[in-house]
């Protein structure tokens, strides 16, 4: 069993086994079961629709939905946890608010160490220093499960808003969001589907505040769901510290941190959030710890009027929605510039024409610094050129955005014995991976050991085996891995 399965598969699956226990103790026992089984549905679904939409590969669909079940149910304990303790405000908007930014920020913890360790790259800009990386659309996608499965959940399940036909149009909510993506055009100054997520919004703003208090949903005990969180928070933190060697990315965990301690101990909020402010001097990204204290001081105008915190929070979205709608133009050019780029790169690469495809992906690289296949492509071209100096360099250039980078550091010099228990700790695809950048810069004795080695430590791996039987045909310039 490999370290990545140990850091990852197994505390997910003990966290997941400790939710559904503490559902079946605390909540009725058909609700409970509703909840898994369309949290089940939905992750499946969303992945789904997330590779329809981006053109990708569905195989992750079932492996994304354990994640979202857990994400899912801890937003909505902690939502319930925090609405407990503001009575005169509407409790399903604030189980779904907090619910909401719980999400966007264990979202931040878990995007940024994905893409620290390679499993995770995005084709548009990444976000700036503040944001580790993680591009904007990153933490939306995040926010917004909020919307598309717990706010409809919650109103189909409430007891308090049965035989109510309004609720069924929370139903609604997901698809429209994700068909809103391939709504690429112009509305006036801003992306069609930026307008579509506003609307939504507004729906979910117009649900939550008719819907009426609800019983609390959860009778404990609740010291399950926050081993849970804890367990979810120390596993981010070990892959932060020993799978990818990046410590600074601890501060990622801390907004999440601090959601979950302003549900479970009222008033720590504002004290974290003056701590945020004051260590972001020296480490900017932990300015964003200080949003749940700031998202307490907007609900604390509930206090006093009913329809304040939700016209202050209306009042930001409107805010947002000018900035989102900039954000959104200069993220849609970025991404067609790079979209550009490279397909005039693979094109001319395929054609044998290395130093033009060179410079189509040297300008891919210049649009997002951190497009980490960019880098892989440069290194490749140099050594198929014979340039092993300017490869060490464009591979040197790749690592300093993506150190554990296996492909970098293979076309960076590395040898792929001296490589492999790295290999062997990410999985088969890795062996293949390499198997098919050596292939491209003719090192057939690479190629063959990454396939060897593979098929020794996954010899149930049918695709090695048939990788291995083809190693000695040609692979073209810029084409596929062993084809």
């Amino acid at each position: 069993m490999t370290l990545r399965i140990l850091i990852l598969a197994l505390p997910s699956l003990a966290v997941v086994v400790l939710l559904a226990w503490h559902s079946w103790r605390s909540l009725p026992r058909r609700r409970a079961v509703a909840f898994w089984l369309s949290v089940t549905v939905y992750g499946v679904l969303r992945g789904v629709a997330l590779a329809w939409v981006n053109r990708e590969d569905v195989g992750k669909a079932v492996q994304q939905a354990a994640g979202w079940a857990i994400v899912a149910y801890l937003a909505w304990w902690l939502g319930e946890r925090f609405a407990r303790q503001e009575k005169q405000a509407p409790r399903l908007f604030l189980q779904v608010a907090w619910g909401c930014l719980f999400l966007g920020a264990i979202g931040w913890a878990v995007e940024a160490v994905s893409a620290a360790a390679g499993w995770r790259h995005w084709t548009g800009p990444a976000g700036s220093e503040v944001l580790l990386g993680v591009p904007v659309s990153g933490l939306a996608d995040w926010f917004f499960v909020g919307t598309d499965f717990l706010l409809p959940f919650l109103v189909l399940t409430a007891p308090a808003l049965a035989g109510r036909p309004a609720r069924f149009l929370a139903l609604l909510l997901f698809p429209l969001h994700m068909a809103s993506h391939l709504w690429t055009g112009p509305v006036g100054p801003i992306p069609g589907f930026h307008v579509v997520h506003w609307l939504l919004l507004g729906l979910v703003l117009w649900l939550a505040l008719r819907a009426p208090e609800e019983d609390a949903a959860f009778s404990g005990p609740d010291w399950m769901p926050a081993a849970a969180l804890g367990t979810v928070l120390v596993d981010l933190a070990l892959v932060e510290l020993f799978l990818v060697n990046r410590p600074e990315l601890l501060s990622s965990l801390l907004p999440a941190a601090a959601v979950a301690l302003q549900s479970i101990r009222p008033g720590i909020g504002l004290g974290v959030a003056a701590g945020a402010v004051v260590g972001s001097l020296a480490l900017p990204p932990l300015i964003l710890a200080a949003l749940p204290g700031f998202s307490v001081l907007v609900i604390g105008f509930g206090r006093r009027n009913r329809w304040a915190a939700p016209a202050l929070m209306a009042a930001l979205a409107s805010l947002a929605l000018v900035m989102h709608g900039r954000v959104g133009r200069a993220e849609e050019d970025l991404k067609r510039r790079l979209d550009g780029a490279l397909r005039l790169g693979e094109l001319q690469h395929r054609a044998g024409r290395l130093d033009e495809a060179r410079a189509s992906y040297e300008e891919a690289v210049e649009i997002k610094g951190d497009f980490v296949e960019g880098y892989r492509r440069l290194a490749v071209i140099d050594l198929q050129k014979g340039r092993r100096d300017a490869a060490a360099e464009s591979a040197a250039r790749g690592l300093a955005v993506a150190p554990g980078d296996l492909g970098l550091r293979y076309l960076q010099g590395r040898e792929i014995g001296e490589l492999w228990p790295e290999i062997e700790i990410q999985g088969p695809a890795a062996a293949k991976a390499l198997a098919g950048l050596a292939h491209e810069i003719g090192d057939a004795s690479g190629a063959a050991e990454a396939l060897d080695r593979g098929l020794a430590r996954w010899p149930e791996d049918r695709e090695l085996r048939e990788l291995r039987g083809r190693a000695g045909r040609a692979v073209s310039p810029g084409g596929p891995a062993i084809p």
